[in-house]
């Protein structure tokens, strides 16, 4: 092999540094989109979690009418399903970031295993409200029926 051809030549080395530059933008992109509807997802999470305790605190004071019922309509079943396809198309892109082979990917990984535990998290919290704000509408039910 002559001197200046092959692995090391600076071209070579030029047109792999500008691949990894381009990938790493894309990541960069992909990483900033998904960390932008983490945000929303936990200003929803926010909300929801906000109405649980005034639920709770109209339950507290005796408050639980059934016009308040209709007025906190909790979570209902177009936003759960909303956030089932949200969530499962954040389980779509990061199943085929972990599938892209490279050793930039590396760092890619460690991104998004963060941000897959920040969704874990914020799914666990909905999950929780959810149940939370269910029982407090059952609560308010029984109590109003006696």
């Amino acid at each position: 092999m002559e001197a200046g051809v092959g692995v090391t030549s600076s071209e070579f080395l030029q047109t792999k540094i500008g691949r990894l530059k381009t990938a790493l933008d894309e990541a960069n992109v992909l990483m900033d989109r998904q960390v932008a509807e983490r945000d929303e997802a936990r200003a929803q999470l926010s909300g929801l979690k906000r109405q649980n305790e005034e639920l709770k605190r109209q339950i507290a004071d005796g408050q639980g009418t059934a016009s308040a019922a209709s007025e906190s309509p909790g979570i209902g079943p177009a936003l759960e399903a909303e956030l089932r396809e949200r969530i499962a198309e954040l389980e779509r892109e990061r199943d085929s970031l972990r599938a892209s082979p490279s050793h930039e990917g590396h760092q890619l990984q460690e991104r998004v295993g963060a941000l897959q535990r920040d969704l874990d998290g914020a799914r666990d919290d909905l999950e929780e409200s959810r149940r939370e704000n269910d029982a407090s509408i059952d609560g308010r039910t029984q109590r109003q029926s006696r």
